[in-house]
C-alpha cells in the first residue's frame, strides 16, 4: 500500500506540476519563467518537466526524507488552506460567479478548514510556518506590484467593494463632527479643448500640498460639446488629466463632463459629485485672471456663477490667485504664511494655513494672524482674546490687530471706481470690455461703490506693508451681493483685484458659515 501510494503521487505531481508551472509562465507574471512557457505540438510542456524532473531528482539527493518532509507539507497545506479562504470569502460575498456544485456546502466548512490547516502547520513546525507564509505574501505582492491583470478574478477585490460600500453606508447616519472635518475637494480645473491637456497644472499642485494623500479629492472638468457624439473624447480627457494626476502625485477621482452648456455642467458637478456621505465639502478653483481682457462676460460670469452655487450647495470655496508662481513639491520654502481673518468663517482660514504647513513644502513657514479693529474696538482685548483662541486650538501662530481708521475718501480710490463704473457702462453698452474711456466727465460714481472701493484699497495697503515679504496670504473672499444691480458683476471683480493687488500668492477663501475647527478638534 506503502508503495502503491509513493507511485502514485509521484506521477499525479510529475503530470501535474510540471503544467501548473507552464500555467504560470504563461501568465508572464515572474520574468525568469518565461522559457517555461513553451509547449511542444503534442501540448507537452517538455521544458517544465524537465525542470520538474530536476528539483525532484535535487530532492532526492538529499538522502533525507525528514529535512524534507516539512517542506513539502507546508506548501501542501498553504494550497489547501489558500484554497478554503478564496471559497470562504466568494461565499461571504455571494458572489454571483461562485456557484459550487455540492449541495450542502455551506462556508463554515471552508473556513473550518482554514483553521485546521494552520492548526496543523504551527504542529509541524512553527519556523517553517511562518517561512512558508512570509513566502507566499512575499509572492502576492509581487505579483500585484506586477500589475497582473489576467482571467483569475479577484476576492480582496471583491471584499473592498463591500468594505467601501459597509462604509458609505456608515457615513450617511449623520454629518461628520468637527473635530473630523478636513477638506475633501472639488477641484474644478480648465482642459485646452483641442490638446485635452490641463491649462494650469499648478492647481493639482496645490491641491497635492493642501491634500497630502489624505481624504477625498476629485478632479472635474466640463468641456463644450454633444455627449452623444463626443463620448470618445471625455474618456480621453479623462486619461489625460489621471496622467496628470499621477505626475503631481494627486490621489482621487478623476471625472470629465461634456454639455452643451458650461456654466450649467458645473452647477451640476457641484450638486451631484461624490456619492451618498462621500462627498465633497470644499469646492477649489483658480481665479480667471483674464478676465478683464476676455471679449464677453462669460468668463466672470461663469466663475460668479460657481460661487454662487457653492454656496447653495453649503460648500466652502477656495479660489487661488497667482498660480503661476506657485512652489512644486520638491521645494522648499521658508519664510511667513499671514491670514488675513477679518471675517469669522468658522476658523476655515487658520485650518487651511495650519493644513498648508504640514507640507514639507510649507513646513518651514510661520503663521501670521492678521484681524481688523475699528476704532471703537479695544485692540488690545481683541488680540488677548485671538492669541488665547489660537492657544485652545494648539496652532502656533503670532498675533496682530490692524486699526481700520476712518479716513476720507481719497482721490486715488475716487479714480478707481469711476473706472471701474466706465469698465462696467462700456461692457453693457458694447459687450466688450476691450474699449477705453478716457473722460470722467459724464459720470459720479455711486456711493456705495465709492465706499466698498474705499475699503478694498485701505485693506490693500495695509496687506502690502505688513505681507509684502511672506510667501502667501490667505484672506476671506467677500460675499458677492445678494441684490445684484447690472453691472455689479463686474463691480465685484473688480473689487476683489484690488483687495489681492501686488500680492505674489493668494488664497481667497470662503466658508460655508459652520464650525470647521474648534478647541476640542
Amino acid at each position: 500500500g506503502a508503495l502503491l501510494s509513493t507511485f502514485g503521487a509521484a506521477l499525479q505531481s510529475l503530470v501535474g506540476a510540471p503544467r501548473l508551472l507552464q500555467a504560470i509562465a504563461k501568465d508572464q507574471i515572474i520574468p525568469f519563467l518565461d522559457p517555461l512557457q513553451y509547449v511542444n505540438r503534442h501540448g507537452e510542456p517538455v521544458i517544465a518537466i524537465a525542470v520538474s524532473l530536476a528539483i525532484a531528482e535535487g530532492a532526492i539527493l538529499i538522502g533525507n526524507l525528514d529535512f524534507i518532509a516539512p517542506v513539502l507539507t507546508m506548501f501542501f497545506l498553504m494550497c489547501y488552506m489558500f484554497l478554503n479562504l478564496a471559497c470562504t470569502v466568494q461565499s461571504i460575498l455571494r458572489t454571483p460567479s461562485w456557484r459550487p456544485r455540492f449541495k450542502y456546502y455551506h462556508w463554515s466548512i471552508s473556513l473550518a478548514g482554514i483553521f485546521l490547516c494552520l492548526l496543523v502547520m504551527f504542529l509541524s513546525s512553527w519556523i517553517y510556518t511562518l517561512c512558508a507564509m512570509a513566502l507566499a505574501a512575499f509572492i502576492y505582492k509581487y505579483i500585484e506590484y506586477r500589475g497582473a491583470e489576467k482571467e483569475w478574478g479577484d476576492g480582496i477585490r471583491g471584499l473592498a467593494l463591500s468594505a467601501a460600500r459597509y462604509s458609505l453606508l456608515r457615513l450617511e447616519e449623520g454629518p461628520p463632527h468637527t473635530k473630523n472635518w478636513r477638506p475633501q475637494l472639488l477641484c474644478l480645473v480648465k482642459l485646452n479643448p483641442d490638446t485635452l491637456e490641463l491649462k494650469n497644472p499648478k492647481i493639482l499642485t496645490f491641491a497635492s500640498q493642501l491634500k497630502a494623500g489624505k481624504g477625498l479629492t476629485i478632479i472635474t472638468s466640463v468641456l463644450n460639446g454633444n455627449f452623444e457624439t463626443e463620448s470618445g473624447i471625455a474618456q480621453s480627457a479623462k486619461q489625460s488629466l489621471r496622467h496628470s494626476m499621477d505626475k503631481e502625485k494627486v490621489k482621487g477621482f478623476a471625472e470629465v463632463i461634456i454639455t452643451k452648456d458650461v456654466t450649467q455642467g458645473l452647477s451640476h458637478i457641484i450638486q451631484t459629485a461624490g456619492l451618498g456621505g462621500l462627498k465633497h465639502n470644499t469646492v477649489l478653483m483658480a481665479w480667471p485672471h483674464k478676465w478683464r481682457h476676455s471679449t464677453s462676460r462669460d468668463k466672470h460670469n461663469r466663475f460668479l456663477s460657481v460661487v454662487r452655487h457653492a454656496t447653495s450647495a453649503n460648500a466652502a470655496l477656495i479660489v487661488a490667485k497667482g498660480l503661476n508662481m506657485w512652489p512644486e513639491n520638491n521645494d522648499r520654502l521658508g519664510g511667513n504664511i499671514d491670514i488675513w481673518w477679518i471675517v469669522h468663517d468658522g476658523g476655515l482660514l487658520i485650518l487651511l494655513a495650519y493644513v498648508l504647513s504640514q507640507h514639507r513644502t510649507w513646513k518651514s513657514c510661520k503663521l501670521r494672524v492678521f484681524t481688523v479693529a475699528q476704532l471703537e474696538d479695544n485692540s488690545v482685548q481683541m488680540k488677548k482674546d485671538l492669541e488665547k483662541f489660537l492657544y485652545h486650538l494648539r496652532i502656533e501662530a503670532t498675533v496682530e490687530v490692524i486699526e481700520m481708521s476712518d479716513t476720507d475718501v481719497s482721490a486715488y480710490t475716487y479714480e478707481r471706481t469711476v473706472l471701474m463704473e466706465q469698465r462696467t457702462q462700456v461692457l453693457q453698452a458694447y459687450g466688450n470690455e476691450l474699449s477705453v474711456i478716457n473722460s470722467t466727465d459724464a459720470i459720479k460714481p455711486d456711493e456705495l461703490n465709492v465706499r466698498r472701493m474705499h475699503t478694498a484699497v485701505k485693506l490693500n495697503e495695509h496687506i502690502i506693508n505688513k505681507s509684502h515679504a511672506s510667501k502667501l496670504v490667505i484672506i476671506n473672499m467677500p460675499g458677492i451681493p445678494r441684490k445684484m444691480t447690472p453691472g455689479s458683476e463686474t463691480n465685484y471683480m473688480e473689487f476683489i483685484e484690488v483687495l489681492t493687488e501686488g500680492i505674489e500668492r493668494v488664497i481667497l477663501a470662503r466658508g460655508a458659515g459652520r464650525e470647521v475647527i474648534t478647541i476640542f478638534s
